[in-house]
């Protein structure tokens, strides 16, 4: 495939399907971890191909490729950037996880809590926001400071996609905590998400729920 790639940018670099190849090449040449070179061509990315679509997924590529290079403080700062600038992208929670779980790994606990008091102070508060401060708590092993986030959440934005994501965290929290009934009532709410990876879980967890409680 990278061969493939190469030779058809070599041979069409203007054609309209350049963004897409380089895209794909570059994907593949990360999960051979060859990151330095993916890195090489995901950096132009968003200025050479400007209007493509591919240029949120180039970003959050970039960030991947650069941590997976070494490159921590170049990679954390690709993801916060491309989470700032594309805070609805289905990459978007991935990449918010990906931030917080090097955070933790690398010992800035202290970072994380702060910045979990920064993002609850906000006035007005985000929906993005509320869901970062909620997440930043269960990792820093707070649950009760997790459950009262997202539970705000679901109050103050309860149409907003993270709200039906926050449902399914919290139904986690509840089946952890053996709260069986709990569990089955916030699942069933996750169930109506219009994300397929989290529709699937919450379907996998309602199920369970359901048979702790023997029906």
């Amino acid at each position: 495939a990278i061969a493939a790639f190469r030779q058809l940018l070599g041979a069409f670099p203007e054609h309209v399907t350049a963004p897409s190849a380089t895209y794909h090449l570059a994907r593949a040449l990360v999960e051979g971890k060859r990151h330095d070179e993916a890195i090489a061509l995901l950096r132009p990315f968003p200025e050479r191909y400007r209007d493509s679509k591919l240029v949120p997924d180039a970003r959050y590529l970039l960030g991947v490729a650069s941590l997976g290079a070494g490159h921590a403080s170049d990679g954390l700062a690709e993801m916060r950037a491309f989470v700032s600038a594309y805070p609805g992208h289905e990459l978007a929670n991935q990449a918010r996880r990906t931030i917080v779980d090097r955070l933790v790994k690398e010992g800035h606990k202290d970072d994380l809590a702060q910045e979990y008091k920064t993002l609850m102070a906000q006035s007005p508060r985000t929906a993005e926001g509320v869901y970062d401060a909620g997440f930043i708590a269960s990792r820093l092993g707070r649950p009760r400071d997790a459950e009262s986030a997202w539970a705000i959440l679901r109050k103050d934005f309860p149409d907003h996609p993270l709200a039906v994501r926050a449902s399914f965290d919290l139904a986690q929290s509840a089946f952890g905590r053996g709260n069986f009934k709990d569990a089955a009532t916030l699942a069933r709410g996750a169930v109506k998400s219009d994300d397929e990876a989290v529709r699937a879980q919450a379907q996998l967890l309602l199920g369970e729920s359901e048979l702790k409680l023997k029906r």
